[in-house]
Order: structure tokens, then sequence, then C-alpha cells
């Protein structure tokens, strides 16, 4: 066997100077790849990808022949027509799912390593509480844009290759902007508030919990300002309060579809999301720098 000499074994492997948070970003997706129940719910986001597609392919061969009774039908529900609606609509059924995904990937995240004494392992490395943070948020990010922007953006390139001119293409192509910004939009805050949660409260399942709680309020909030709105309009921009609405009306602004029935306001609207990043975002990076300064 090789004897050494007393002392430190000098490290021998490649030095990465930049996108040292993809290191943990690749690591955590390998291992949440085989966990059961993510792939159970991203079976669910492909079979509501698939159901989209059939529509989607439907509706364009009606459109190519007008006396087809499909395309009279389409003409008569304007829900079956392939347009903005149709995909803020998609990416908001999706964000169910991202929640609960995230939810799983991401409430034991931090807590785990805390837990375990983790921490001095990555600090250990050459990794800063940039490259950590980074690397967790990134990670929540890819599930979270799996789930909603990918599966949206091939919904619309199903529709581009089947659209019968290049006018009716450039009618349509402007949608990928809006696919991807309300795929962010979806995606950042929560990341974030579960990426808190599980720093803050140390365990995967009171992180969980918490994050359940705090959309069910938000939930309570907007039933809570409707029944205020029917009394008196004046207090519509309340339902900023409820950041999830926020979030949806938001996302139907960058598509310019109707709302449901509540107006909210940019301002107020784009005030509750980004002070919901700011806390959370404050939160999950003060106590991974703790971490790293630890003694």
């Amino acid at each position: 066997m090789p004897v050494y000499e007393r002392t430190y074994r000098a490290y021998d492997g490649t030095l990465r100077r930049g996108f040292r948070w993809a290191i943990i970003t690749r690591q955590d997706l390998r291992v949440l790849s085989r966990f059961k129940l993510v792939q159970a719910f991203f079976l669910l986001g492909l079979l509501h990808t698939l159901m989209r597609v059939l529509h989607i392919a439907a509706y364009n061969i009606a459109q190519q022949d007008p006396t087809n009774p499909l395309a009279m039908a389409v003409r008569e529900f304007q829900l079956l027509a392939v347009d903005a609606q149709l995909f803020a609509g998609f990416l908001q059924w999706q964000w169910f799912l991202v929640l609960v995904t995230l939810l799983l990937a991401g409430s034991g995240a931090v807590s785990n390593d805390i837990r375990n004494h983790l921490m001095d392992l990555y600090f250990s490395k050459p990794l800063s509480w940039r490259d950590y943070a980074l690397g967790r948020f990134m990670t929540l990010t890819a599930l979270g844009l799996a789930l909603t922007a990918a599966p949206a953006l091939f919904l619309l390139l199903i529709h581009l290759l089947m659209e019968p001119g290049w006018e009716r293409w450039a009618e349509s192509a402007w949608l990928a902007g809006p696919i991807v910004a309300m795929s962010l939009l979806y995606t950042a805050p929560i990341a974030l508030v579960v990426l808190a949660a599980s720093a803050a409260l140390g365990h995967q399942t009171y992180a969980g919990a918490a994050v359940v709680i705090l959309v069910l309020l938000s939930g309570v909030i907007h039933g809570y300002v409707s029944a205020l709105t029917s009394m008196d309009g004046a207090y519509t921009a309340y339902y900023a309060l409820s950041t999830p609405t926020a979030v949806n009306y938001l996302g139907e602004w960058i598509f310019r579809a109707p709302s449901h029935g509540y107006d909210v306001g940019l301002l107020p609207a784009w005030a509750s999301v980004l002070a919901v990043c700011a806390i959370a975002g404050f939160v999950f990076v003060r106590r991974v720098r703790r971490s790293e300064i630890a003694p």
C-alpha cells in the first residue's frame, strides 16, 4: 500500500472558476429525478400537456377547413380557440403542480443540510454562500420551468408548425416571451418562499406546513377582499394582499388577457410579488451566510 508523508495531500483536481453553483444544482436534480413523488407530478404535467396537444392539433386542422363542424364549434365557443388566453390558462393549471413539486423538492433542502451538519462540508470546499444559495434556488427554478415554460413552449411550437402561413405564424410567435415571463413569475416566488421556510424553521415537515398555511391564508384574504369589493369597488387594490392573486393578475397582464373580475392594479401587484421575494430571499440568504461564518 502507498505510504504518504505526514502532511495534507495536495488537491489534484481541477478548480472550477465560474458557475460553481451548477455543481449543487446538477447533484440536486440527479437525486430528485429518482424521487417517485416528483416523477408522479411530472407525469401529471405530461398528461395535461398531451391533452393540450390534441386540442391544438384539432383546432389547427379545423381552421384549415372552414366547413368542418369543429371549425363552427370553435367560432361559437371562444374558449376552444388557441390564443394567448389558452397559454395563460395552461400555465395557471400547471401552477398547482409547481407548488407541490417545489414543496417536495425544497422544503428539506436547507433544513436537512443544517440538521445533518452538511453546511460545514459544503463550505470546506471552494464554495461560497453565494454558490450554495444560487445552486439551491436554481434547482427549484429549473424544476418549475420544466413544468411551465418547457411544455408551454412545446405547445407553442406545435401550434406554429401547424399554422398555414407566415402571417399567421407571426401572430402567435410573440407568445414565447410572455410564456417565459409568466413561468418565472410563477416559479421564483414559490422557490424563494420554500427555501426561506426550510432555512428558518429547520425541519422539512414544518417548512412544508408553513408554506401550505401561507397559501391557504392567501385564499382567505382573497375571499375576504371579494366580500369587500361586492359592497364597495374601491377595495380592489387590496387583492394584492393575496400574492397568488397578484401573480395571476400580472400573468394575465403579460398575456394581454382579460382579468377574472378583479382589477388589482399593476403597482400593488408588483409591490406584493417583489415584497414577498425580497423578504423570503433575505431570510434564506441570511441563514446561509450565518452557516458559512459559523465557528
